[in-house]
């Protein structure tokens, strides 16, 4: 029989043995009887076909650790959004240890990093107190920011979630549901995440002409007043206003169950005299809000799997040009 193009598809077909088979006697594999072995051997030589083991790994992969810097976070609720284990699978698929490194306040640097105990890294930490020679250090580093941060670590590739989506999301939903009067309100000014939500919401309404207000708490208060003091403050802003919104964009989940309390309280009924939308799809605050409302999911298992992904890329393309990568998300409706 005369076979061009041979691969080991053909040599399992005429050796009579899976391509698992065939494969483990490429690699010599020792759990491989002698018999079937030697058959593989004599069928492959007849084919023409070479044996050769597999190549080494990449040099580029020298620790065969990849490191995520974070801070100001815990390690609860680092778990609890689901990006890390959207980058376990990814890096666990491709033989590679994730390894979770706190960034100290005082801005030095882990040894992971000053002993070049990883071959690159994932950035989720604001690195303003950073000095520019360990910003230098990071950067010799492949690297993906996971995190919007200031110009000072604007290196390495960038895996975001689309904020300017999430907001587009949550006037569609709104308008899709005949709202008139449009609301935005944020317990925690400081979140850069919700203040680009917000930014990008109002840019919609502008866009449309359609009437909307903001309720933002006062950034002094921010990390001296009680978050149910807050909700309550603004609250009590919006129901005495002009103009009372029939539908709100709460920018996270987390902020819901002190804003449902303060409605309440104002004789306002969540998701009957007032619909909302919010963001995050996360069920630890979501129970706690009854009428549910809907939720953006930012998909960060998602987000988790492209880092990954994005980071292998690097490491073995360092010189390549910077890349920056948005994640869609998609609105959750309750049940």
């Amino acid at each position: 029989m005369v076979v061009t193009n041979v691969n080991i598809k053909n040599i399992a077909e005429q050796a009579g043995v899976s391509l698992a088979t065939v494969s483990r006697v490429i690699n010599n594999s020792a759990k491989v009887s002698e018999e079937k072995a030697q058959r593989v051997r004599k069928v492959a030589s007849g084919l023409g076909y070479r044996l050769n083991p597999k190549p080494p790994a990449k040099a580029c992969f020298k620790t065969r650790n990849v490191a995520l810097v974070y801070a100001g976070w815990s390690m609860m609720e680092i778990h609890e959004w689901g990006f890390v284990d959207g980058l376990e699978s990814v890096f666990a698929e491709n033989d590679l240890r994730l390894m979770l490194v706190r960034m100290p306040d005082d801005g030095s640097l882990p040894s992971v990093f000053t002993q070049r105990d990883c071959d690159g890294i994932l950035v989720l930490a604001d690195l303003k107190d950073v000095s520019q020679e360990n910003i230098e250090k990071l950067e010799s580093f492949p690297c993906i920011q996971m995190l919007h941060g200031d110009v000072r670590q604007a290196f390495g590739d960038e895996v975001f979630c689309d904020n300017l989506s999430v907001a587009r999301l949550a006037y569609e939903h709104l308008q899709s549901l005949d709202v008139k009067q449009f609301g935005f309100m944020n317990l925690f000014p400081s979140h850069r995440a919700c203040s680009e939500r917000q930014m990008f919401f109002e840019m919609y309404l502008k866009q449309a002409g359609l009437p909307f207000q903001s309720w933002i708490a006062d950034p002094q208060d921010e990390h001296t007043v009680p978050s149910h003091e807050l909700a309550q403050h603004l609250v009590k802003q919006m129901v005495t206003s002009k103009k009372v919104p029939d539908g709100l964009f709460v920018p996270t989940d987390f902020q819901l169950p002190e804003i449902y309390t303060a409605l309440r309280d104002h004789g306002i009924s969540p998701m009957q005299d007032l619909t909302i939308i919010s963001c995050d799809n996360c069920d630890r605050h979501l129970v706690k809000t009854q009428p549910r409302p809907a939720s953006i999911d930012l998909r960060l298992h998602d987000l988790g799997c492209y880092a990954a992904r994005q980071l292998i890329w690097r490491i073995e393309h360092p010189q390549s040009a910077p890349v920056r990568l948005f994640i869609k998300p998609q609105v959750v409706c309750p049940e």
